[in-house]
């Protein structure tokens, strides 16, 4: 379940449109703005691994900006002025962990 703050409430509040991956692979969205400036977090799932989107934005222009880049748990933990940032990684590492030991029952 992903965690979304400040500015962007659900998955339809995110402006990238068709650069998006689909909502289950979100993990963390976070908007935050101070006088007429903004910035972005992304953080998402593909192919099994971490990706992140930053971008920001002054008062002229808005979220344009997307260029993910593939990141880790332990680099994510270093940001500061993020809230719920930890706990939707933990959040993450709850489900992997149930999954893997899933996927071993089956092949077990």
């Amino acid at each position: 379940m992903a965690i979304y703050h400040d500015g962007f409430a659900c998955y339809e509040d995110l402006p990238y449109g068709d650069n998006l991956p689909p909502p289950h692979a979100i993990v963390y969205a976070g908007y935050t703005t101070e006088d007429y400036t903004g910035n972005a977090l992304i953080v998402f799932l593909r192919d099994g691994e971490l990706w992140e989107n930053n971008d920001g934005h002054c008062s002229c222009d808005g979220l344009e900006k997307w260029e993910p880049e593939r990141t880790t748990r332990g680099a994510l933990l270093m940001r500061t002025g993020w809230p719920g940032l930890a706990e939707a990684l933990d959040d993450l590492r709850v489900v992997v962990v149930a999954a893997r030991q899933t996927a071993d029952t089956l092949t077990g």
